[in-house]
C-alpha cells in the first residue's frame, strides 16, 4: 500500500492497477481474520471464510482450464 502513490507520481499506470487490485484482494481475508475472535461471529467468519476459499479454488482451477484451451493452439 506504501509503494502506491511512488509509483503514481512515476506515472507507473500498470504496476499501480496491479497494486492496488493485490491489496484489494488480501484485506479482506485479514480482516475475516481478526473477527474471528468475536463469540458472536467467529463461526459465521469461519464459515463464509472457507466458502469464499473452496469457490475461489474452484472458479481459479475452470478459469484457467478455460483460458488454457482459448489461448494455446
Amino acid at each position: 500500500m506504501l509503494i502506491i502513490p511512488w509509483l503514481r507520481l512515476a506515472c507507473q499506470d500498470e504496476i499501480e492497477d496491479t497494486e492496488a487490485v493485490m491489496v484489494m484482494l488480501t484485506t479482506a481475508p485479514y480482516f475475516l481474520f481478526f473477527c474471528r475472535g468475536f463469540k458472536t461471529v467467529g463461526p459465521f467468519v469461519v464459515m463464509i471464510y472457507r466458502m469464499v476459499m473452496g469457490d475461489s479454488i474452484r472458479f481459479a482451477s475452470i478459469y484457467s482450464g478455460v483460458c488454457d484451451g482459448f489461448f494455446t493452439g
